[in-house]
C-alpha cells in the first residue's frame, strides 16, 4: 500500500499539487485576516443578509465565469471574441512556459504538416 504522508516520495505533479494549494491557502488565510483587522465586528453589524446574498451569488458566479471562459477556449471561440485575451495571457507567463508552448505547438505542426 501506498504512504500518502512521505511527500519526499509523491511525483512531482503532486507535489506542485500540493505546494500550489498551500499557497492559496495561506493567501486565503492572509486575506481572512486582513479582512478580519479592517472590519472588526463591524460586518457583522452590517447589513447582513444583503452581505449574505452577494457572497452566495459569488459563490455561484465565479465558477460560472471559469467554466464559461474555459467552454470558449476549448471552442476556440474566446480569441475571437477579444484578441486582449491572448496579449494577456503571453504578457502573464514567463519565458520558461512560453518557450515551452512554442516548442509543443512547433511539434504540432510538423506532424500535421508532415501528414498532409
Amino acid at each position: 500500500m501506498e504512504k500518502c504522508d512521505k511527500f519526499d516520495e509523491d511525483p512531482e505533479f503532486q507535489k506542485t499539487l500540493m505546494e500550489d494549494s498551500k499557497k492559496i491557502m495561506e493567501e486565503v488565510l492572509r486575506r481572512v485576516d486582513d479582512s478580519a483587522k479592517k472590519y472588526g465586528t463591524a460586518y457583522t453589524l452590517a447589513d447582513i443578509s444583503t452581505e449574505f446574498d452577494e457572497e452566495l451569488l459569488d459563490i455561484v458566479g465565479w465558477p460560472l465565469l471559469l467554466m464559461v471562459r474555459l467552454r470558449q477556449i476549448m471552442q476556440k471561440r474566446l480569441p475571437e471574441i477579444n484578441n486582449q485575451y491572448l496579449e494577456k495571457f503571453l504578457k502573464y507567463h514567463d519565458n520558461e512556459y512560453l518557450l515551452y508552448l512554442r516548442d509543443q505547438i512547433n511539434l504540432e505542426l510538423q506532424e500535421r504538416i508532415s501528414s498532409e
